[in-house]
C-alpha cells in the first residue's frame, strides 16, 4: 500500500519543531532519541551515575514537549492519495469508481465497472446501486438479451419471445428451443405450451396431441375444426373418420351385431328389439347361405326353417312330423303312431311337447313371458290377452289404450290418484247418460239419468250438482276442472267476499255518523203555543247535554241536568 507525500502544511510544522529544537539543545524531530543510561555507546561508563541537570550549568533547563504527530490514519491517507496525484496535487476523483490518477491530475484510474473523466458513472454492461452508491454487474443472458447493457434498474432489452429482468426466461406463446425462444406451434388451438418442451397447453375445439393437431376421441377433423362423431357408443367404439371427397364420416368400428355407415344397422343375423340388436334364435334350423338374414330384421322371426321345423323361432315340427325320442330332431310320423306327448307343462307353456305359450302369456326370445296388461283386459273376451308373439294387449278396458292398455283414449285423462281414465269434458242432454268410472278392476259402471235439455254444463257444474260415485272404489268420477276454470272460481269468491267487507264497513260508518251528528247537532226549535214556549232539539234525550250559547241572553241558565232556564221580565221558563 502506497503511502501519500507529505503536504506543505505538515512540512512547515517539521521546520517549526527543528527550530524550537535546536534552540533548546533538543535533537530535531525525526533524529533518534537519547540512548538510556547504559544502553550503548554515546553515553556515560557502565555504572557512572548519569548526569542531572545541576551537571549542566546555570544555562542547562528542561526543553518542551514534542508535538504531536501530524500524520493523517491509513484509510484517510488512501483516500486522499486516490484524489492526489504524484506531485500531491487534487485529482478530482470519484473516491468510489477510481483507485487514483496517474501523469497528471485529471486523468483518473477506473475501477472494473466504473467510467468517465473522474470514474464517476457506471460502464457499459453495469448499473447503479443506488442503495449502496456502487455499479453492479447487469448480467443478461448472452441468448435472450439484445446486448450486454441495461438500465437503471438493471432490466435487459429482451429478444423477441424472452422476459424476465434478465432476459433468461421465454413469454408466454414460446418455448426452448436450441438456446432460443420460438413460438408454440399448437394450430391456432392453444396459445400456451409447455417452456421446455414445446407441448401444448389446453388444446382448444376438441383437439389434443402435442401440437393440439388431432381431434379428441369421438370427433373428427373437417377442414379446420373438429365435430363430434354421430356414430352410437352403445354401436360403436364412438370413434369416425372422413375419408378424402367424402362429405360425411364413416364409424371405425361397429360393436357386434351392427352394421352401416353410422353402425346403427343391425347386421345379417340379428334382429331390432327396442333400438337393441339381438341374436336371432332360430334353434340352428336356418341355413344362412340360402337366407343370409337369417331372421327378419324387424321382428326376429326366422326365415326359411330347415329339417322339417316351423314356428316362430323354428322349434316346432311340421306337420306330420314329431320330436325323436331325443327330442332334437322331426321325424316323419308313421301312419296311425300316436305323437308323444309331454306329461306336465311348466306355468305359461302349453301344447303336446310344451313348446307353445299359454293364455295370458307371450313368446320372448323362446321364454314364454306373462302379459302386461295393467289388469285392464277381460280374460272371458280375449282369453290370450295379448299377442303370443309380440305382447301387444287385446281389447284394453276402461278407455285405456296403448301397448300395455297403459294410456288413456283421446278425450280422457287421468285422476288425480293416476288410476283412472276421465272423460274430460261431459254434455248433457234429454237423453240418459251413461258415465263409466275405468277403474282398473272395476266391473259395473254407474248411470246418471238427466233431463236437461240443450244445455251444456262445464266440469266444475257437473261436480257440484251431480256427484257421481263408484261401487267398486272411493274415486268418484267426476269431469275434470281445468285450471282456468279453477282460478275463475276463486276470483269471483274473493271479489264477493271483498264486496261484502266493503259494504260492511259502510253501513258501519253510516251509523256512526248519524250519531255523531245526533250529538253535535247546533240549533233548537222553538215552539210557541199562546203563553207557552216549548224547546226540543236532539239533546232533548240526553241529560247532560252541553246548550251553551244557543242563546244569546246573559240571563239565560243551564241548570246541572241539561234543562235550559229562559228568563225574561214576566216570565220564567224551563225547557
Amino acid at each position: 500500500m502506497r503511502r501519500r507525500a507529505r503536504t506543505a502544511p505538515g512540512l512547515a510544522l517539521l521546520c517549526l519543531a527543528a527550530l524550537l529544537a535546536a534552540a533548546n539543545g533538543l535533537p530535531p524531530p525525526g533524529s533518534a532519541p537519547p540512548p538510556e543510561p547504559g544502553s550503548g555507546s554515546g553515553g556515560p561508563a557502565d555504572g557512572s551515575p548519569a548526569p542531572t541537570a545541576s551537571t549542566r550549568g546555570p544555562t542547562a533547563r528542561p526543553g518542551p514537549a514534542p508535538p504531536p504527530s501530524t500524520e493523517p490514519p491509513r484509510e484517510e491517507a488512501e483516500e486522499e492519495a486516490a484524489a492526489a496525484g504524484p506531485a500531491g496535487e487534487p485529482c478530482n476523483c470519484s473516491a468510489v469508481g477510481s483507485s487514483g490518477c496517474h501523469d497528471a491530475p485529471g486523468h483518473c484510474t477506473c475501477l472494473p465497472g466504473y467510467a468517465g473523466p473522474r470514474c464517476e458513472h457506471c460502464a457499459h454492461g453495469f448499473h447503479p446501486d443506488h442503495s449502496r452508491q456502487r455499479c453492479l454487474p447487469c448480467s443478461c443472458s448472452p441468448s435472450g438479451a439484445l446486448g450486454p447493457s441495461c438500465d437503471d434498474d438493471g432490466r435487459c432489452r429482451c429478444k423477441v419471445g424472452v422476459t424476465d429482468l434478465k432476459c433468461d426466461r421465454c413469454s408466454d406463446g414460446y418455448y426452448e428451443a436450441n438456446g432460443t425462444c420460438e413460438p408454440c406451434q399448437c394450430n391456432n388451438h392453444s396459445n400456451t405450451c409447455d417452456r421446455h418442451t414445446g407441448t401444448c397447453l389446453h388444446c382448444q375445439g376438441n383437439t389434443e396431441g402435442k401440437h393440439c393437431e388431432l381431434c379428441r376421441n369421438g370427433f373428427y377433423r373437417s377442414a379446420h375444426s373438429c365435430h363430434r362423431c354421430s356414430c352410437s357408443t352403445v354401436a360403436s367404439t364412438g370413434t369416425c373418420r372422413i375419408q378424402p371427397g367424402e362429405a360425411a364420416p364413416t364409424c371405425d368400428k361397429c360393436r357386434v351385431g351392427y352394421t352401416g355407415p353410422n353402425c346403427n344397422q343391425c347386421a345379417n343375423g340379428y334382429y331390432d328389439s327396442d333400438s337393441i340388436c339381438v341374436r336371432c334364435q332360430c334353434n340352428g334350423n336356418v341355413d344362412p347361405t340360402l337366407s343370409p338374414s337369417i331372421c327378419k330384421p324387424e321382428s326376429g322371426e326366422c326365415i326359411g326353417c330347415l329339417y322339417h321345423t316351423a314356428g316362430f323361432h323354428c322349434h316346432e315340427c311340421e306337420d306330420g312330423y314329431v320330436r325323436d325320442p331325443e327330442g332334437t330332431n322331426c321325424t316323419r310320423k308313421e301312419p296311425g303312431e300316436a305323437a308323444p306327448t309331454c306329461d306336465k307343462c311348466r306355468v305359461g307353456y302349453t301344447g303336446p311337447n310344451c313348446n307353445q305359450c299359454a293364455n295370458g302369456y307371450y313368446d320372448s326370445d323362446s321364454i314364454c313371458v306373462r302379459c302386461q296388461c295393467n289388469g285392464n283386459v277381460d280374460p272371458t273376451l280375449s282369453p290370450s290377452i295379448c299377442k303370443p308373439e309380440s305382447g301387444e294387449c287385446i281389447g284394453c278396458l276402461y278407455h285405456t289404450a296403448g301397448f300395455h292398455c297403459h294410456e288413456c283414449e283421446d278425450g280422457y285423462v287421468r285422476d288425480p290418484e293416476g288410476t283412472n281414465c276421465t272423460r274430460k269434458e261431459a254434455t248433457l242432454g234429454p237423453e240418459i247418460i251413461e258415465f263409466t268410472s275405468p277403474a282398473l278392476n272395476a266391473s259395473k259402471a254407474t248411470s246418471l239419468p238427466t233431463a236437461v235439455t240443450n244445455s251444456t254444463l262445464s266440469p266444475t257444474t257437473i261436480q257440484t250438482i251431480f256427484p257421481l260415485s263408484s261401487s267398486d272404489n272411493s274415486t268418484s268420477a267426476f269431469a275434470d276442472v281445468s285450471w282456468t276454470q279453477f282460478n275463475i272460481i276463486i276470483l269471483t269468491v274473493i271479489i264477493i267476499v271483498v264486496v261484502l267487507l266493503m259494504g260492511f264497513v259502510g253501513a258501519v260508518y253510516m251509523y256512526r255518523e248519524y250519531q255523531n251528528r245526533k250529538l253535535n247537532a247546533p240549533f233548537w226549535t222553538i215552539e210557541l203555543k199562546e203563553d207557552n214556549i216549548s224547546f226540543s232539539s236532539y239533546h232533548d234525550s240526553i241529560p247532560n247535554a252541553d246548550v251553551s250559547g244557543l242563546l244569546e241572553d246573559d240571563g239565560n241558565e243551564v241548570a246541572p241536568n241539561g234543562q235550559l232556564t229562559l228568563t225574561t221580565p214576566m216570565h220564567n221558563f224551563k225547557a
